[in-house]
């Protein structure tokens, strides 16, 4: 158990290595080609070898995380393959929580209208959130500059507001 988790370790200080010395997409591709791969490659025989003892319980957490990645090998390795793609979907299950939270929430709105105007608050608010902007402030921003963002909503979106408003960038 201790050399699967080395080796994921591994992994991840690969890509954050990658982060230090500021690669690019490219860059990162090929130095996770010869730096994670192998260390991925390690990791399968390595869960595979695990299996095959009589003292692993599959059905324990460490034995399902073990068949998990010999199942999903394929996609748990496209940072090695693909230029761009990300180490994990951390960031995507988020986005899905919050439309999840959002559907839960909406069975306690007194009218369509009133459930209508949060899913389009909180479509704004994601949108401003994943774009790097605070939200409050985007938020406030627009009801500043209301007739502004009227004539020309285009260059109010939140990827493109903060040549606005600097402010609006979000440093937390």
């Amino acid at each position: 158990m201790g050399l699967i988790l080395d080796l994921y370790g591994q992994i991840w200080r690969h890509d954050h290595e990658c982060e230090d010395l500021g690669l690019d997409e490219g860059q990162r591709l090929a130095y996770h080609k010869e730096h994670s791969l192998p260390v991925l490659e390690k990791l399968g025989a390595e869960c595979t070898s695990t299996l095959a003892l009589p003292e692993c319980e599959e059905h324990s957490g460490f034995g399902k995380a073990c068949k998990y990645f010999l199942k999903h090998d394929e996609g748990l390795t496209q940072f090695c393959k693909v230029s761009g793609a990300p180490i994990d979907n951390n960031r995507m299950e988020e986005g899905l929580k919050t439309a999840i939270r959002s559907r839960k929430t909406s069975h306690f709105y007194k009218t369509q209208t009133g459930a209508d105007v949060a899913n389009v608050l909180t479509s704004v608010i994601v949108t401003a959130y994943r774009n790097d902007i605070n939200p409050y402030h985007y938020l406030n921003c627009l009801q500043r500059n209301a007739r502004s963002v009227k004539a020309d909503p285009a260059s109010w979106l939140p990827w493109s507001v903060s040549m606005h408003s600097p402010e609006l960038l979000d440093s937390s």
